[in-house]
């Protein structure tokens, strides 16, 4: 254990140094967590990201597929030049919707051409120096079938495909990835097509590496089922290695300051948003059958479990229902 812990922590040190010099990024602590587990989790794992706003998540995301085309991690070839020219590399960096993809895009272009404010130093105001970025190139073509592409290439011949999944998925259908990351994944319209395309769609491209998937955003009110519904997959029996839920507040990111955080809270009328926001997580319920208010008695310890008809004020009315269907 000793000796597996040890080479986790020599690879997530790499990542950071690829990340500092190679990049020019100093990570954060979340980011730097994120890619631990990563590396700690089997193969295969699905790795739930419930980051914060402004956590750096995408950020995490992008230096991550950068690293492993960089690496063509968990390739094996016996000879240096089969390793070198082996063009089927790709991982996955997929979003809802098209916006959501092209900002992820933008990102990495940015970094590559050493204009992102990811770079800078919040100390000096100065970029800092890179060794690694006329590696790598970011770039829009046409498909054969005429579908707009967009993408990131290494050297190598190992690439990143930048994918939208709205409208089904379809270009997703067809292709294979090392690693797969779905960010902001619950904006998905409708959202309830979340768990379908997570079945249908990422489970089967990632089976043939038996790729890592990253789920990742910032949890609204809209989404918290869908968090807690992918999150329970980690308490059923058989999948528990295989399911990482971790959550990331933006406390993590150096970058942003306490000010602004506090401000947030003063500011934002409902609470529970702001927690979301800034802490990571999910709420405390979200959007149901149900009001809120109407639930919120139901987790209050300080009321009775149980009250006698005698007990009811006068001029309420009880009323009794049973779901069958519950379990």
């Amino acid at each position: 254990r000793k000796i597996a812990e040890g080479k986790v922590a020599a690879v997530t040190d790499q990542i950071e140094r690829f990340s500092f010099y190679g990049l020019g990024i100093y990570p954060n602590d979340a980011q730097r967590e994120a890619w631990k587990q990563l590396l700690s989790w089997p193969e295969g794992t699905v790795h739930l990201w419930e980051f914060a706003n402004r956590a750096g998540k995408t950020t995490a995301a992008v230096i991550y597929e950068m690293w492993s085309i960089f690496k063509k991690h968990r390739y094996v070839a016996a000879e240096f030049d089969d390793w070198w020219r082996y063009g089927g590399y790709k991982v996955l960096h997929a979003a809802p919707l098209g916006k959501l993809t092209e900002k992820a895009w933008e990102l990495a272009e940015a970094i590559i051409g050493g204009t992102a404010d990811q770079q800078r130093s919040r100390v000096t105001g100065r970029y800092y120096p890179t060794t690694l970025l006329p590696l790598f190139k970011a770039g829009a073509s046409k498909g054969k079938a005429g579908s707009d592409q967009l993408w990131v290439r290494c050297a190598n011949n190992a690439k990143i495909d930048f994918m939208s999944t709205q409208g089904g998925a379809g270009r997703l259908e067809s292709d294979n990835w090392y690693f797969l990351v779905w960010d902001e994944f619950a904006r998905q319209q409708p959202v309830s097509d979340v768990p379908l395309l997570f079945q249908q769609t990422f489970l089967p491209r990632s089976s043939d590496f038996m790729a890592p998937i990253v789920l990742s955003g910032t949890s609204t009110e809209d989404a918290d089922p869908v968090y807690a519904e992918m999150a329970e997959l980690a308490e059923r029996t058989g999948a528990r290695h295989l399911f990482n839920s971790v959550k990331f507040g933006r406390s993590a990111n150096f970058a942003m300051s306490q000010a602004s955080t506090d401000r947030q809270r003063v500011l934002s009328v409902d609470q529970e948003i702001a927690q979301r926001s800034i802490d990571g997580g999910t709420g405390g319920g979200g959007k149901g059958p149900f009001p809120k208010f109407l639930l919120d008695n139901l987790f209050d310890s300080s009321l009775p479990s149980v009250v006698a008809s005698t007990q009811v004020p006068d001029g309420w009315v009880t009323a009794q229902s049973f779901d069958h269907g519950i379990r």
